[in-house]
């Protein structure tokens, strides 16, 4: 693998939401909520604020959504709770595709040409840990021929 970037996008993680129809003017047809979008731009932020690497060639992309876990699996002193000892991963919303594809929509035409360069997607779901809290860890490399 060569040429790659490595974004970390901090806060709630958010998957791409279903798109909804409108029907009243000016936005009349069907388009993404508002928060899928603010969402998509925050991590295009992300990427012009750090190199606006572009690349070009078939992609491997690896995405590590860190995810906040539910108060209930803690104790009063910090540690794990027997629901959250139970719990070693987060089968929660959001959904990983709908993940992928808000960063995949975000970096479009920046991070890559066209999505349809990316040939190999590693995506999973972490619990964040309590340093650097949940966000989006996105790598990207360019793979040899």
């Amino acid at each position: 693998m060569n040429g790659g970037l490595t974004l970390w996008v901090p806060g709630k993680v958010r998957g791409q939401g279903r798109p909804r129809a409108v029907h009243r003017a000016p936005r009349v047809g069907v388009h993404k909520d508002a928060k899928d979008e603010n969402y998509e731009a925050f991590i295009a932020q992300v990427w012009a604020a750090n190199g606006q690497v572009r690349l070009d060639g078939p992609t491997f992309v690896e995405i590590t959504a860190y995810l906040e876990r539910p108060a209930g699996h803690f104790l009063k002193n910090g540690s794990l709770s027997t629901a959250g000892r139970r719990s070693p991963y987060p089968v929660k919303k959001p959904d990983i595709d709908n993940i992928q594809k808000s960063v995949f929509d975000a970096l479009n035409t920046r991070a890559w040409a066209d999505d349809s360069q990316i040939i190999r997607v590693d995506c999973r779901k972490e619990w964040a840990d309590s340093i650097a809290g949940p966000g989006l860890e996105i790598d990207a490399y360019v793979l040899d021929l």
